[in-house]
């Protein structure tokens, strides 16, 4: 369940508590207690003076991959990481 998050309350809820919040339209998503890399999700973005809530696929996606659609590689165990294409860039200069 690695990369996984909740969201726990409607965006008309958050907006009481995040003054100011301009979010256009009906509240595109419903809250989820499973959100998992691959799936649409809301992020909070300051934009002109404003904060701006627009949806957004939730995981990495490398600058290589041209499907997106494929998988979403957001958390991988570090013992694949130097057999995996997605973290080769770092495989040589990070270490654990």
């Amino acid at each position: 369940m690695c990369g996984r998050f909740e969201r726990h309350s409607t965006l008309s809820e958050f907006s009481k508590v995040v003054g100011g919040l301009v979010a256009e339209g009906t509240d595109p998503l419903p809250p989820s207690y499973n959100i998992a890399p691959s799936q649409a999700a809301l992020i909070v973005r300051h934009e002109t003076g404003a904060h701006r809530v627009d949806p957004f696929t939730w995981g990495l996606v490398p600058g290589w991959m041209k499907e997106t659609g494929k998988y979403a590689p957001l958390m991988r165990a570090l013992r694949l990481s130097t057999r995996n294409r997605c973290f080769a860039m770092h495989s040589d200069t990070n270490d654990v």
